[in-house]
């Protein structure tokens, strides 16, 4: 299954047992400073067609505690293109206004052993500088020019 995914950012070294519901969150990403968009894929990696199944969600959490959840079909662990076994799921969030603080990885699955995953093609977008932010930069800088022009002097 790892064929496809060329260089990950996170994946499980070994498989994954026990109940990973008690784990939840069982990996968090956090953004210093937050993020207005972040897009990522996650993997099925574990090649295991038994034992039960395994689900995401995968919740953002915004500056001022709001939160969104999107939830990644079924991975029913049959050995056919539909299950998503060994393929990946897409993921996305926008700021809307807010700051993306964090995103918690949950498990809901049913599987309780040999249980893979791999997080990849992150691609998180800076919140940026607002406007004023620039204009105080200027400022600082244009004033900065003064005082060495009036030591010249």
């Amino acid at each position: 299954e790892t064929e496809s995914l060329g260089s990950f950012f996170l994946r499980t070294t070994t498989a994954l047992t026990g109940s990973l519901a008690s784990l939840n969150p069982v990996f968090t990403l956090s953004f210093v400073g937050g993020a207005s968009e972040v897009s990522g894929q996650l993997w099925d990696i574990d090649g295991n067609t038994g034992q039960g199944s395994e689900g995401w969600d995968v919740v953002a959490t915004f500056a001022g505690g709001a939160s969104q959840t999107v939830s990644s079909p079924t991975f029913l662990n049959f050995a056919d293109a539909t299950s998503l076994n060994g393929q990946a799921w897409d993921f996305s969030f926008s700021s809307l206004g807010n700051d993306i603080e964090k995103i918690d990885f949950m498990f809901t699955g049913t599987k309780t052993s040999g249980i893979g995953a791999a997080f990849d093609n992150l691609m998180v977008s800076q919140v940026p500088l607002p406007a004023g932010g620039w204009l105080l930069l200027s400022a600082l800088g244009g004033v900065a020019a003064m005082r060495r022009r009036g030591k010249a002097a």
